[in-house]
Parts: C-alpha cells; structure tokens; sequence
C-alpha cells in the first residue's frame, strides 16, 4: 500500500519541482534586476552620490557592532545621508514604528544627525522625541528594541504623533511632488558641490 502511495504521488511531487525550477528560473533574474535598480541612484535625488558607493557595505540587519564596523572608513556625511534615506524610506512605508521595529532601527541615532545635517530640524526632533519615549533609553539592539516597541507600543499609536509630522511635512505622501527630504538633502548636496 505504501508503494502504491508513493506511485501515485512522484508525478506530483516532479511536477512540484519542475514548477518550482521555472519560478526561480523567472524570479531570480527578476530579482537581480531589481536588487540592480534598487541600489541605483533615485531619479533626482543627487544627494545619494554622497553614499552609493558604500550602499553595499553598509549593515544594518545585524548588530549595532555590525552595523558600526560597516561604517569604518566612510564618512560621516555619507553614514548619515544613508541612515537619514533609510529612515525615510520605513515611515513613509509604516511609520516611525515600523522604522524602530525593523532592523532599521538600528540606525536612528545617525538618521537625526542627517536630517539636522540637511537642515531638517524639526524632523530630527521629531524622530529624536520619539526615540526618548523608550523607557530606559533607545535600544540599538534590534531583537531588545522589537520587545520594548511591541511592549510599550502594542496598538502602534505611541510614535503616532511624530509619524504623523513626517507624512505631513516630510514624506509627502500625498506624491504631488518630491518628498522635502529630497529637495532638502539635494540642496545640501548642490551646496556641497559648489563650495
């Protein structure tokens, strides 16, 4: 009777396989053609010159030790911008929970030293203001901070102000035109250029 099982099922399980050979055969190029895209330049955002060639090298899925010892030998500038783009890129998506849940969160204290270094203030305040609601002070261990967050924050409303302000002023979720961000890090890039 097992034999008979097993004969009935081996033309599904090659058909599995084979379906599940042609699927990585199409995604995988997919894949890598994304993964080319998403680590080129955005249109119009000339500031990312400052760190694409360090995109690769940079780690934030480990440990802060990681995501520390990716950043040796490149500037400061260039880790803040990125941090500052990162951070950018987790509110619009989720919110300032999101950016602190994910392994992103890691890179919070640079991301305020880039928006003060393009001269959004009040963004860095805001995702400052926020990182000062942990109880004990921020957590750059990911694993310790998704605890804390999920514990002091379990329905998502905690940072919600502080999201709230990067929609409104930041983000510009609404696509009518360029996120501030963008033209504020592009205008401290052309300065930059032209000092």
């Amino acid at each position: 009777m097992e034999i008979i099982i097993k004969v009935i099922l081996f033309p599904f399980q090659l058909l599995s396989l084979v379906i599940n050979l042609v699927l990585n055969l199409i995604f995988m190029p997919l894949e890598w053609i994304v993964r080319r895209i998403l680590n080129r330049p955005l249109p119009n955002a000339r500031y990312m010159a400052v760190f694409i060639d360090h995109y690769e090298d940079f780690d934030f899925y480990g440990t802060r030790e990681e995501w520390e010892k990716s950043c040796q030998g490149v500037s400061d500038e260039a880790v803040e911008l990125f941090a500052m783009h990162w951070a950018h890129l987790e509110i619009a998506n989720g919110g300032i929970w999101q950016f602190f849940f994910n392994s992103t969160g890691t890179i919070a204290p640079e991301a305020v030293k880039g928006f003060e270094r393009i001269g959004l203030q009040q963004a860095a305040h805001q995702l400052q203001q926020a990182m000062d609601k942990f109880p004990n002070g921020y957590e750059l261990d990911s694993e310790k901070r998704r605890e804390i967050v999920e514990e002091i924050d379990p329905d998502g409303l905690l940072f919600e102000n502080e999201s709230d302000y990067f929609y409104n002023h930041v983000c510009n979720l609404e696509w009518l035109g360029p996120p501030q961000y963008f033209e504020a890090a592009n205008a401290y890039y052309d300065a930059r250029q032209h000092a």
